[in-house]
């Protein structure tokens, strides 16, 4: 069973099947691992929703600069057909 570990930036650190190395996965869904970075999709990301960790109510709001001057940042939802980004009133 993989070991599982929760950052405190809403980031999860999930150990290989080897236990020699790790991966990191953020709320937003995206993972550190070549299957990821190939097909979009993964075996740690499964994982972390098989456990519930990564439920829609755990939204990654992130405030960023360079939307000329508008004080909208991306809501960052996940849904069972994939990743949901909206822009939102700050």
């Amino acid at each position: 069973m993989k070991q599982i570990i929760e950052l405190a930036n809403g980031t999860f650190k999930v150990i290989n099947s080897k236990g020699t190395d790790y991966y990191l996965i953020n709320l937003a869904g995206h993972c550190s691992c070549m299957g990821y970075g190939y097909r979009r999709k993964c075996r740690h990301i499964d994982l972390l929703k098989k456990k519930g960790l990564m439920r829609k109510d755990r939204v990654i709001k992130q405030k960023r600069s360079g939307y000329a001057g508008s004080n909208l940042i991306p809501k960052i939802t996940m849904t069972k057909d994939g990743i949901k980004v909206e822009l939102v009133p700050a």
